[in-house]
């Protein structure tokens, strides 16, 4: 009867081995892993970079805009405000006064209070 003994690899052969189908896993397209990493991690910052730059160029074209909008309606406001005034001055007002025919008070005569409820129920 014969005994078979399993063939066995020594230690060193297991772990290079181990090292070569370690090492294929950790290429893609002939890069090792931090490669990878590092192109990964440039592509998502310039990517970033270029979002924040046309985000910041997007707002700053935003705010001249309301600046000058700004400016304009101030200006609009100084006009109005004089018009405003001119319209209500005491003199504008007799102007406006006259064609209605009315006329000033001289007299003014009140009712009187009595002691009288005048409602009751």
């Amino acid at each position: 009867m014969m005994i078979k003994i399993p063939i066995t690899y020594p230690a060193y052969q297991r772990s290079q081995a181990v090292a070569l189908t370690w090492d294929r896993q950790l290429t893609f397209l002939g890069l090792t892993k931090w490669k990878s990493w590092l192109i990964f991690g440039l592509a998502a910052f310039l990517a970033t970079y270029v979002w924040v730059t046309n985000d910041i160029s997007t707002k700053s074209t935003e705010l001249s805009y309301l600046k000058q909008r700004a400016i304009v309606l101030t200006e609009e406001q100084k006009v109005l405000q004089i018009k405003v005034s001119a319209l209500s001055s005491l003199t504008n007002l007799d102007l406006q006064i006259k064609p209605l025919g009315l006329v000033p008070i001289n007299n003014s005569t009140y009712l009187k209070a009595t002691p009288v409820n005048f409602a009751r129920k």
